[in-house]
């Protein structure tokens, strides 16, 4: 609504309260772009919406038992193995939640990418998201980020070439990130391994 937000020098500030209809929204206001709201707010501790609400002592769903390590799989394979949907496009980190309401990564790897992923199924640098310009710390950048330290499961598969099929390589570790320099631009470089302890062929 008119005069809600007002100019402040180089800055725009809400001249009352609002109610957005999500954290997502209010987010996206904030940011100017899409923006996963419960990753993006955080306490003056630094903690997301997700690690404050996410329960400490549930199980998570275990999705790997559904799936089996070098097998192929279709989009709606994966879809149906996680019990969601991609839209119109699989995102390389998609950011997804279990019936627990625990936080779980599911991480694409495509060697024909414009990311210029590089390594082998059990070790491998994953480029951060953002095509364009510098990348910025987008909710899926920070996810990965965070999964360094936490233990939300990430489950890992690898497109061969751009057709719609994926191997799943099994569940992954992020060990390691940099921000750096590649050609004229800045980028996440995220260093996987394979936890192959945790799975099953």
């Amino acid at each position: 609504s008119e005069g809600i937000i007002k100019e402040e020098g180089k800055s725009l500030v809400f001249t009352t309260d609002y109610d957005f209809a999500s954290a997502s929204a209010a987010a996206a206001i904030v940011l100017g772009r899409s923006a996963d709201g419960p990753s993006e707010w955080k306490d003056k501790n630094g903690k997301s919406i997700y690690e404050l609400t996410s329960p400490s002592n549930s199980i998570s769903d275990n999705f790997g038992e559904k799936l089996e390590v070098n097998k192929i799989y279709s989009k709606s394979d994966i879809e149906e193995a996680f019990n969601t949907d991609f839209g119109a496009r699989i995102k390389g980190i998609t950011l997804r939640r279990d019936s627990n309401d625990n936080q779980y990564i599911i991480l694409f790897h495509v060697t024909s990418s414009i990311y210029k992923d590089i390594g082998t199924k059990e070790k491998f640098v994953y480029f951060g998201e953002g095509a364009k310009g510098d990348q910025k710390l987008t909710a899926a950048n920070q996810a990965l980020i965070d999964a360094i330290n936490d233990k939300r499961p990430v489950y890992g598969f690898w497109q061969q070439d751009s057709n719609n099929e994926y191997e799943y390589i099994g569940q992954l570790k992020v060990n390691d990130y940099k921000y750096e320099t590649d050609n004229d631009r800045k980028v996440y470089r995220f260093e996987v391994s394979n936890q192959k302890d945790l799975n099953h062929t």
